[in-house]
């Protein structure tokens, strides 16, 4: 990087984050988002309820919406990975399905 003139500050960042990288892809995640995607869609469906239903529930934002509601919205999650330091910047159109 020293040779292709990449400042020190910018070097360190890539490093961290190379080695958060590193590290997070010992904890298996990836493996697991793999794994989902080869269940069949059932599986996948009760999969996601248990998982991100048992959040949902359990946080007193989402205690007025309706079960059926809340096992929809299961299937809405979609999981991500950053490392420290990452800018998010979110914008999605929600339709009806």
């Amino acid at each position: 990087m020293n040779k292709r003139g990449i400042n020190k500050y910018l070097q360190m960042k890539i490093k961290k984050y190379l080695e958060y990288m590193y590290e997070e892809s010992k904890m298996n995640y990836k493996d697991s988002l793999l794994l989902s995607q080869s269940l069949s869609q059932t599986l996948r469906e009760e999969c996601f309820h248990e998982l991100y239903g048992k959040l949902i529930k359990h946080h007193s934002l989402f205690s007025n919406f309706s079960d059926k509601f809340l096992n929809k919205m299961t299937l809405c999650f979609n999981e991500t990975t950053y490392a420290p330091d990452d800018l998010i910047n979110v914008i999605k159109n929600i339709t009806n399905t």
